[in-house]
C-alpha cells in the first residue's frame, strides 16, 4: 500500500510536510539539507548518480508528486499525495491534498517561518517556474507573503510567463494569452486561481481575496494602491426617430 515513505526521502522533508516545527529546528541544527528535493523516480536518479541519495524510498520507478519541491514549498500545504491510494475501508481516487497528516495543533505558518529562519531560500522556484511569493499569493496567505518579504524574497520576481505575483493577483495574462484563449499551461499560470477554490493548510481562506493579496504586495513593494477600475461604458442605443429609420 502506498505510504509517505514512498514519496519523501528524508525525515527533515517529512517534518516539513507535517509542519513539525520542533523536528525541523532540531534537524536543521544537525546538518539537514534545506534545499534537497525528491527526484521524479528511482529511474530518474539512476540516470544521474548525483541524485542517488534523493531516490531512497521514493517512487519505485513511478512518478513522485513532490519532485522538485523544497521543504519550504511543501510546508505551505502538506505536499501532494499519490493519485490513488487505499487501505482497509478506504479507497481514495484523485489527488489527495492532505494524505500525510491528521488534524492537529501544528501550524504550517510556524513551520514555514522556522524554515526561513534556518536559511531556506525564499527565492526558490517550483518546477513550473512559480516563485515562493507566487505560491503564497496563490494560497491567499498574507502571513506567508509577509514572512517571505521579511526574509528578503524578491517580490517582483517573474514566473515562466514573465509575470510577477502582483501581476497574477491583479489578473494580468502572459503576452499572447488572449490569442490562445487562455488555454495551455502558460495561460493557466498567468491567470489568477479561481475564487472559492480548495482550501490549503497554509491559512488560505478566511475571507482573503486576490484583491487583498494584490493590496498587500503593493504595500510591501512600496507601490501606490491600484487605481479603481474604470466604469464600463453603457451600451449604445439607437435613439433615432422612428420615421427617420
Amino acid at each position: 500500500m502506498p505510504n509517505s515513505d514512498r514519496f519523501d526521502n528524508t525525515p527533515f522533508y517529512r517534518a516539513a510536510i507535517t509542519a513539525d516545527v520542533e523536528t525541523l529546528k532540531y534537524l536543521g541544527t544537525h546538518g539537514a539539507k534545506l534545499e534537497q528535493t525528491p527526484v521524479a523516480s528511482v529511474a530518474a536518479a539512476a540516470a544521474d548518480p548525483a541524485d542517488a541519495d534523493d531516490a531512497v524510498g521514493g517512487g519505485r520507478g513511478r512518478g513522485n508528486p513532490n519532485a522538485g519541491r523544497t521543504a519550504l514549498m511543501v510546508s505551505m500545504n502538506g505536499g501532494r499525495g499519490p493519485g490513488m491510494t487505499g487501505g482497509p475501508g478506504l479507497i481514495r481516487e484523485g489527488n489527495a491534498p492532505l494524505p500525510y497528516r491528521e488534524p492537529g495543533s501544528r501550524k504550517p505558518l510556524d513551520a514555514f517561518v522556522a524554515l526561513l529562519d534556518a536559511g531556506a531560500d525564499p527565492n526558490a522556484k517550483a518546477p513550473d517556474g512559480s516563485t515562493m511569493v507566487h505560491l503564497a499569493a496563490q494560497a491567499l496567505n498574507l502571513d506567508m507573503i509577509r514572512a517571505l518579504a521579511a526574509h528578503g524574497a524578491k517580490l517582483d520576481a517573474p514566473n515562466k510567463d514573465g509575470l510577477s505575483a502582483l501581476d497574477v493577483a491583479e489578473g494580468k495574462r502572459p503576452e499572447g494569452a488572449a490569442a490562445r484563449g487562455g488555454g495551455g499551461r502558460g495561460g493557466a499560470r498567468g491567470a489568477p486561481p479561481p475564487a472559492g477554490g480548495a482550501r490549503g493548510r497554509g491559512g488560505r481562506g478566511g475571507g482573503v481575496t486576490q484583491q487583498d493579496v494584490a493590496a498587500e504586495l503593493r504595500k510591501l513593494m512600496g507601490l501606490p494602491p491600484a487605481p479603481p477600475a474604470a466604469p464600463q461604458a453603457a451600451p449604445a442605443t439607437d435613439t433615432a426617430p422612428e420615421e427617420a429609420k
